[in-house]
């Protein structure tokens, strides 16, 4: 028994190997994501054959989970990957819908446990999938496959609650509260301690822009109704959403230097909302400046990937109503831009480490943090976002 597991997760791990036929297994303990820890898996059959896992587990710190409600992002993650994902495919069987929401991993089992909370996942990078240089916009033909991507996912949301409504009903039913990585005592986006703060990173990244300087007063007095209101409207809330939509938060896989396949990791933010979520959420942060201009042509790249979808079920989602979304929706991706950046922009070792911070008792989005890293290029790229969201009224 490896004495960085719990009994359960090590239990865990003997019953998946002999679920899958694997009389033997061999474990190797090393980092995982950034800021992270993982632990992998190589089960080996008698004939030579090999299974790759990773196990994503929990914090046990208990600062930390006190700070945030970890169990609870856990538990809608299991939920995704046990229940959701499931009854999307077997949707997708039903209706014949061949090309499509299959962008996730495998997942061979989870404990949902006070301090064992796990997932065991297959391992991705063992089928030559790899993440994106965070510290690099990503081009063109990654930005493409994303947004198609996503149009699927949320298509299949839209397709089953005509088709299947009381069926979707069940699956909105299971989620836990949208904020779910939010500290207990904040039901609702906290704007005065952390959106503001993060508005005034912006506001000094712009200063002698006169455009930009003026889009983001415009951000800044919209924000309470924003959050307060727009993001309530429960007419929007239609599709369920990955939630998390940075691009460490997804793998490639490519033929050559073209990527041909995208995974979406990490959906324990996966909660009902607007599509433009997590479009919005994606595209401001993690596209370069090329794409940012001609971001029309990637919204009609997803909406053409989700009316294939829809024309299984004789649905119509019509471009006219993802603009209306895209309207109101698309500023989230400023609000969320600077803190994703500047992660995004640094070296791992200046990100911030969330154990760290909680033992040390500060805030857990504490833009104070972050300000200390003088990063090449973040001026500009927030530069670039103000300026394509004011000159097409989006904010």
């Amino acid at each position: 028994m490896n004495s960085e597991l719990t009994e359960d997760q090590n239990n865990l791990i003997k019953s998946i190997a002999l679920k899958e036929g694997f009389d033997k297994y061999q474990l190797d303990v090393r980092s995982g994501s950034m800021k992270g820890d993982g632990f992998f898996r190589s089960y080996k059959k008698r004939n030579n054959k090999k299974r790759n896992v990773v196990l994503k587990s929990a914090s046990t710190n208990k600062k930390l989970r006190n700070m945030i409600p970890i169990k609870r992002a856990y538990i809608s993650e299991i939920y995704l990957y046990k229940k959701v994902l499931p009854t999307f495919n077997h949707f997708q069987v039903e209706n014949n819908i061949v090309d499509g929401f299959t962008a996730y991993a495998n997942i061979y089992g989870s404990i949902d446990k006070d301090n064992s909370e796990c997932l065991v996942l297959e391992d991705l990078r063992k089928l030559n999938f790899k993440l994106w240089d965070r510290r690099v916009p990503m081009n063109q033909e990654h930005v493409a496959l994303v947004m198609a991507e996503y149009g699927k996912l949320h298509g299949i949301s839209l397709a089953m609650h005509e088709k299947r409504p009381e069926l979707y009903k069940r699956l909105k039913e299971g989620f836990q509260e949208s904020e779910t990585l939010l500290p207990h005592e904040q039901k609702a986006f906290p704007w005065e301690s952390i959106g503001k703060r993060f508005l005034d990173m912006s506001c000094n990244a712009v200063q002698g822009n006169p455009v930009a300087m003026e889009a983001m007063k415009r951000l800044s007095e919209a924000a309470d109704t924003f959050f307060q209101e727009d993001m309530k409207r429960m007419e929007n809330q239609i599709v369920i959403i990955h939630g998390d939509a940075w691009c460490n938060n997804m793998m490639f896989k490519y033929e050559g230097l073209t990527p041909t396949k995208v995974c979406l990791l990490d959906w324990q933010m996966s909660r009902i909302a607007s599509p433009v979520i997590d479009l919005a959420y994606f595209f401001f942060a993690s596209s370069s400046k090329e794409v940012l201009l001609n971001f029309s042509t990637y919204l009609k790249i997803y909406h053409e990937n989700l009316t294939e979808i829809l024309k299984k079920v004789l649905l119509i989602f019509s471009f006219a109503t993802l603009v209306y979304h895209w309207k109101i929706y698309a500023k989230f991706g400023l609000f969320v831009a600077p803190i994703l950046l500047r992660v995004m922009l640094s070296e791992s070792d200046q990100v911030p480490d969330l154990e760290e911070i909680a033992e040390k008792r500060e805030a857990i989005f504490d833009g104070a943090s972050l300000e200390s890293m003088h990063v090449k290029g973040l001026n500009q790229r927030i530069i670039d976002i103000v300026t394509v969201m004011s000159e097409n009224k989006l904010v």
